[in-house]
């Protein structure tokens, strides 16, 4: 019986493991694909500077900022050839100066990127300089320093207590986890609202704030709205002449 038990857990657990590789290999193609050929060619193309767009950013080459330009023309060619998919662009910069500016499909170094979550951590930054300058507290409550962008019309006492440090902590309590395989996804609705302050924080509460960790973009959101007011401009937008 014990054999027979092992030679039918073996029947169902091989199949499984090869058909989850399988998927593996699929969701990450890189795995299973050659190491690509970087020629000579593929190697010159790099040893010149990107094109200058008159975006004060000084150019330089890579070998010239002490990097090797072998693994960084293999790594252009994975995206050329489909290996990593989802790519829009690969820019590089050492020693302040732009060596690598390369886009595919439709995309350009002039092209508005929607840059998702990569900018919660400059978020961050500009809410630790707001506090530094006095601009803000971070236990203070959010509803009185938003009445500028909208005065909701929610009167749950737990959305009237969550402060900025529960933003900060992703610990509002909203009704909202974006983690892969957990729900509900709220953040693309609110985004297309032609009001997305009011529909950030018009999202349902599941518990008073500052209990539970769960990834919701709005709380970031909120807590951009703040460090907005008088910082941003100061110390980020004006000096790199991005747009406000």
């Amino acid at each position: 019986m014990a054999a027979a038990a092992k030679h039918l857990l073996a029947a169902a657990v091989v199949p499984a493991l090869l058909a989850t590789a399988a998927a593996a290999r699929e969701a990450t193609p890189w795995l299973s694909t050659p190491e690509p050929v970087v020629s000579a060619t593929d190697v010159a193309r790099l040893a010149v500077p990107p094109a200058d767009i008159d975006d004060d950013w000084p150019r330089s080459t890579l070998r010239a900022e002490g990097i090797d330009p072998a693994p960084v023309a293999a790594l252009l060619k994975r995206v050329d050839d489909g290996s990593y998919v989802g790519i829009d662009g690969v820019v590089i910069a050492r020693n302040g100066r732009l060596v690598v500016d390369r886009y595919f499909g439709a995309d350009t170094a002039l092209a508005l990127h929607q840059t998702r979550s990569t900018f919660k951590s400059i978020t961050g930054l500009l809410v630790g300089i707001a506090v530094e300058d006095g601009i803000l507290a971070l236990d203070t409550p959010v509803v009185p320093l938003i009445a500028r962008f909208h005065t909701p019309d929610d009167r749950d006492p737990r959305k009237q207590a969550i402060t900025t440090h529960d933003f900060l902590q992703m610990a509002s309590g909203f009704d909202c986890h974006e983690m892969p395989g957990r729900g509900p996804h709220r953040e693309d609705k609110a985004n297309r609202s032609a009001d997305k302050v009011a529909a950030h924080f018009g999202l349902p509460m599941m518990e008073a704030p500052g209990r539970r960790w769960r990834y919701c973009s709005s709380n970031t959101f909120f807590a951009g709205c703040r460090a907005e007011l008088g910082v941003a401009g100061r110390h980020l937008f004006r000096p790199g002449q991005l747009p406000p």
